[in-house]
């Protein structure tokens, strides 16, 4: 699972909270919502490609096929 910061407000990667209070941490978070890594990779995904998206909605956890 994925944080996903919903804003322009982004303070820091949720991933980088070493040396940082638990208050900072929580308020980092309450700008996220949770995803699936492969949603994750969609919402930032600037390529409008059909193909793969179709390969990821219908991915169901086995290797796809290399072309």
């Amino acid at each position: 699972m994925d944080f996903h910061h919903t804003g322009n407000d982004k303070n820091f990667s949720i991933g980088s909270i070493a040396n940082k209070g638990w208050s900072v941490v929580k308020a980092e978070l309450l700008k996220c919502e949770l995803l699936c890594a492969n949603c994750h990779r969609l919402t930032h995904c600037a390529r409008e490609d059909e193909k793969l998206l179709e390969e990821v909605a219908n991915y169901r956890g086995s290797f796809l096929p290399l072309r």
